[in-house]
C-alpha cells in the first residue's frame, strides 16, 4: 500500500486508529473475496472490512456507531495501519476452514451459557447489554439513574483527570455516547417502556449541555441529533397522555433555553415532532403573540414568519391568513423586504424598483441605503432606464462608500462637460481614496502634483514620466528629500538598491543629473565607511 489511504480519514481519526493498532486493538485480521475484514477492540468489538482495488481503497464498512453515519472511523483506519505495515497473521481458523460461527454452531446449550456467563462476569460492558436486552422486569428509576452514573463517567473514562474533552478525545466520547443510549433505549422501545426510555433521554441531555468538551468538531451535534433522533421516535410511539407530558417537560425546557448548549434541539423537537392539531394549535397562538411585538428585529420577524407559515400549512390551512397579517403590517420594514424577495422570485422588476425607491426613502444608516442603491442601479439596467442609471451612478459616484472609481468611470461618458464639472469636484470632494486618480484621469497636473507632494516617492513615482517635463524642480526636490531620508536608515543591500533605482529616476527628470551627481559626490566622502554603498554610488555615477 502506498499510504494514499490516510487522506480518506480527518487527522484525529486517523491518530485515533493508530492507538488502536498499536494498542493490539485490531484481530482476526482475513482476506476475503474484494477486500480484508477484521474485529475491532474497544467498548465493544466491532466488525470492520475494506473493499480495494490493488492498493486503492474503494469503501469501508463497520458495525460501530460512529461509521453508521457515512463516517471514516478509527477501526478502519486501524485495519488499514495492519495492512500497510504487513504486521498480522491471518486468523487461522478461517485458514483451517473454521469460523468463529463454525465453532459457536458446534457448541452445546451447557457451553454456550457457560462461555457467556464467564464473558458477562468479565465485562461489565457486555454483562450491562445483555441485561437492557433480554430482562423480563420492565426498565424503572433504578436502570435510569445507573445509565445516567454511566454518562457522567464517560468524561472521566475518556478525557482528562478534571473531566475534560478535549479535540483529540471528542470523537472517543461520541461514539461510547452513543453506544450507551443505544445499547439502553432500543430494548426499552422494543418493550414499549417510553417513558422510561425518555427519562434516559433526558439525563443524557443534561450531561450532554453540562460536559467540559472541546467541542470545536461537532461533537455536541452529533450527541444531540441522536437524541433527537430517539425524541422524535418516542414522541410518535407514546400515548396522547404520555405524549402530553413530554410536550410539557419540552415546552419547560424551552422557557430556559438559552442557559443551553444545545438548546436548538428542544426547539427542533417542539417544532417538527409534535404533530397533533392541539399542539399545533397551540405553537401557532405562541407565534402570534410574539408576533405583535413591535420592537422585534428583521431577523426575528422572519423567522416567527417562516414559522407561521410552516404551522398553517401542516394544519392544512393554507397561507391565506399569512398573506393578510403582510398585507396588514405591509408599513413594516421587514414586511417590505419581504415583498421585495417575492417580487424578485416573481421576477417582477417594475415592483422591485416600487420597493427599493420606498425602502431607500425610509432608511437612514449609511451602508443599508448604499446596499439598497446598487440594488436599484441593478434593476434600473434590467428595465434599461437610462435617466435613472444615471442618477444612481451619480449618487454611488459622489457618496463616498464601495467601488466608487468604477461608478466614477461609468458615469463619466454618461455627462456632458457641464453636468461633468460640478459631479467630478463633489467626487473629489467626498473620496479622498481616490482623488490623486480622478486628478490623473482628468488632466488636474496642477492639483495632482499637490496632492502628491505628502505622498510616498512609491507612488510618485507612478506618475513621474507624465509630470517630470512639466513639474521638473517640484519633482526633483521630492526625490532628493526621499534620497537623504534613505541615507539615514540602516545600511543594508537593499537600501543601496533602492537608493540606486530613485537615483535612475531621479536623473531622468529633466535638470536632474547634476544634483544627483553632486548628491553622490557628498556621499563619496561622508559616507567612507559603507564599501557596498560606494561601490553601487560609483556605478550610477559613472551610468549618468
Amino acid at each position: 500500500m502506498n499510504g494514499s489511504w490516510k487522506y480518506l480519514f480527518r487527522p484525529v481519526i486517523l491518530e485515533r486508529g493508530e492507538d488502536v493498532y498499536y494498542s493490539d486493538g485490531i484481530s482476526h485480521i482475513q482476506k476475503t473475496k474484494d477486500g480484508w475484514k477484521a474485529v475491532a477492540h474497544g467498548t465493544y468489538d466491532y466488525d470492520v472490512s475494506v473493499i480495494m482495488d490493488g492498493d486503492t481503497v474503494e469503501d469501508m464498512e463497520c458495525t460501530c456507531p460512529y461509521a453508521e453515519g457515512g463516517n471514516y472511523c478509527k477501526h478502519m483506519a486501524a485495519l488499514l495501519f495492519a495492512l500497510e505495515n504487513d504486521d498480522f497473521t491471518e486468523n487461522p481458523a478461517e485458514e483451517n476452514g473454521e469460523s468463529i460461527e463454525d465453532i459457536l454452531n458446534s457448541m452445546n446449550e451447557e457451553q454456550l451459557r457457560s462461555e457467556l456467563a464467564d464473558i458477562t462476569k468479565e465485562n461489565r460492558a457486555y454483562r450491562d447489554r445483555i441485561s437492557a436486552r433480554y430482562r423480563k422486569t420492565p426498565a424503572g428509576l433504578d436502570d435510569v439513574r445507573r445509565i445516567g452514573m454511566i454518562l457522567d463517567s464517560l468524561a472521566y473514562d475518556i478525557g482528562d483527570r478534571d473531566g475534560c474533552i478535549d479535540w483529540r478525545s471528542g470523537f472517543d466520547y461520541v461514539e461510547a455516547f452513543t453506544e450507551c443510549l443505544t445499547d439502553n433505549l432500543e430494548p426499552m422501545l422494543d418493550r414499549g417502556e417510553y417513558m422510561t426510555a425518555f427519562e434516559v433521554t433526558k439525563k443524557a441531555f443534561a450531561v450532554l449541555n453540562h460536559v467540559e468538551m472541546d467541542g470545536s468538531s461537532g461533537e455536541h451535534g452529533m450527541i444531540a441529533s441522536e437524541i433527537e433522533g430517539y425524541w422524535d421516535r418516542i414522541v410518535h410511539m407514546a400515548s396522547e397522555e404520555e405524549r402530553d407530558k413530554i410536550h410539557e417537560w419540552f415546552t419547560g425546557m424551552q422557557r430556559i433555553s438559552d442557559t443551553l448548549i444545545c438548546s436548538d434541539s428542544i426547539d427542533t423537537i417542539l417544532e417538527h415532532s409534535f404533530d397533533d392539531l392541539k399542539y399545533l394549535q397551540s405553537m401557532l397562538e405562541k407565534v402570534k403573540s410574539e408576533l405583535s411585538n413591535p420592537e422585534m428585529n428583521e431577523w426575528t420577524l422572519r423567522r416567527l414568519l417562516d414559522k407561521y407559515t410552516d404551522l398553517l400549512v401542516r394544519m392544512g390551512r393554507g397561507t391565506r391568513e399569512y398573506e393578510t397579517w403582510l398585507n396588514e403590517h405591509e408599513d413594516i420594514l421587514p414586511v417590505k423586504k419581504i415583498r421585495l424577495d417575492e417580487a424578485r422570485r416573481r421576477g417582477d422588476t417594475d415592483a422591485e424598483i416600487t420597493i427599493l425607491e420606498d425602502l431607500y426613502s425610509k432608511i437612514s444608516e449609511n451602508r443599508e441605503r448604499y446596499n439598497l442603491l446598487t440594488d436599484l442601479l441593478k434593476a434600473y439596467e434590467k428595465k434599461k432606464d437610462t435617466e435613472h442609471v444615471k442618477a444612481a451612478l451619480t449618487l454611488l459616484a459622489t457618496g463616498g462608500r464601495g467601488n466608487t472609481k468604477e461608478y466614477v468611470q461609468r458615469l463619466r461618458p454618461m455627462c456632458t462637460p457641464e453636468e461633468w464639472i460640478p459631479i467630478r469636484e463633489r467626487i473629489i470632494e467626498n473620496n479622498p481614496g481616490i482623488q490623486i486618480e480622478i486628478f490623473h484621469d482628468e488632466k488636474l497636473y496642477d492639483r495632482l502634483l499637490k496632492a502628491l507632494a505628502g505622498c510616498p516617492v512609491q507612488t510618485v513615482e507612478i506618475y513621474r514620466k507624465e509630470l517630470q517635463d512639466l513639474y521638473p524642480q517640484e519633482l526633483l526636490e521630492m526625490y532628493l528629500l526621499h534620497l537623504r531620508r534613505l541615507s539615514e536608515q540602516h545600511a543594508s543591500r537593499p537600501l543601496y538598491e533602492e537608493m540606486q533605482k530613485y537615483m535612475y529616476a531621479a536623473a531622468e527628470i529633466p535638470g536632474g543629473r547634476e544634483p544627483i551627481k553632486d548628491l553622490i559626490c557628498e556621499w563619496l566622502d561622508r559616507f567612507a565607511t559603507r564599501r557596498v554603498m560606494l561601490e553601487i554610488m560609483r556605478k550610477v555615477l559613472y551610468e549618468i
